[in-house]
Parts: C-alpha cells; structure tokens; sequence
C-alpha cells in the first residue's frame, strides 16, 4: 500500500509542477532561456540546446524566487536596543550608517520588544567577516547574524 502512494505521488509531481508554472502569471519577467537568447544590437546571438523538463524546472525555480525574495544567508547587526530611547536611536544609527557606507543595503526593524538595524545582505559568512571589520571600527557594539537575505543582483 505505501509503494503504490509513493509511486502515484513520483508519477504526478511532473504534472504537479506543470500546472503551477502555467497558473502562475508570466508577464512580469522573461524566463532565463529567453533573455539570453535574444540577439544583441553586434549581431550576437545565443543558442540554448536543452531538454524541455530542465527548462521546466528552471522556469519553475524562477517563478518560486521571485515569490520568496529572500535566501538564508548572513548580515551584520549594528544595533538592538529596547529601552524608550530605542525608536529614535535605531533611526539615527541608519542616518548614520547610510551616509557613511552608502553602497550598504541598511535595514530597521521591530522585533517585539527590541528596535534592531541590520546591514549588508551576504551569502556567506567570510562575506560579512570582510565588511564586519570595516563597520566594526564606526559600529563597535555590531556583531554578524544569520538573517533572511535579498537575492543579490545579477548583471
């Protein structure tokens, strides 16, 4: 009996992630395969030869990042207080971190009970170690934590 649901749930996962890639609207993004393929003002142009359930599931981890918007990963903590002077302390701290490392994604939140700033989106902790030492010497109390993150850019 369990072998036959376990065969039945392998036999219809394809036809699962079939139609939710085809429910889901496509009109906010191009899928990968196509982006590259489109010719380029020099005259270049790319040809993909791939198997049509690779590009399937490509297609199908696209649709489900773009949803999630955000992968593990690490950042670095420069404030977490919950006194009554916390609100209007977090707000400068950003001020502060932002016209010092301007090139820094700068994020305040409230985490009941405390006012936490976090910086920086780093797939890995070598990564936050790098820029940890640079904030470091402006953000003494800041220390590395492991947060959800936004995907980084791909150009």
């Amino acid at each position: 009996m369990k072998i036959s649901i376990v065969a039945i749930a392998i036999f219809l996962l394809p036809f699962s992630l079939k139609s939710q890639t085809d429910s889901t609207a496509k009109s906010h993004y191009v899928p990968y395969f196509k982006l590259i393929q489109q010719p380029v003002p020099s005259g270049g142009c790319v040809i993909v030869h791939q198997d049509s359930e690779v590009k399937r599931l490509f297609e199908y981890m696209e649709l489900h990042n773009a949803k999630t918007k955000s992968m593990p990963g690490f950042r670095i903590r420069i404030y977490r207080q919950n006194n009554q002077q916390a609100r209007q302390k977090s707000l400068d701290l950003v001020a502060d971190f932002i016209a010092k490392y301007p090139e820094f994604a700068c994020y305040r939140y409230y985490d009941n009970p405390y006012f936490k700033v976090s910086v920086g989106d780093f797939r890995t902790r070598f990564e936050a170690m790098k820029i940890f030492k640079l904030v470091s010497k402006d953000f003494p109390e800041a220390f590395i934590v492991q947060e959800n993150i936004n995907y980084p850019r791909v150009d």
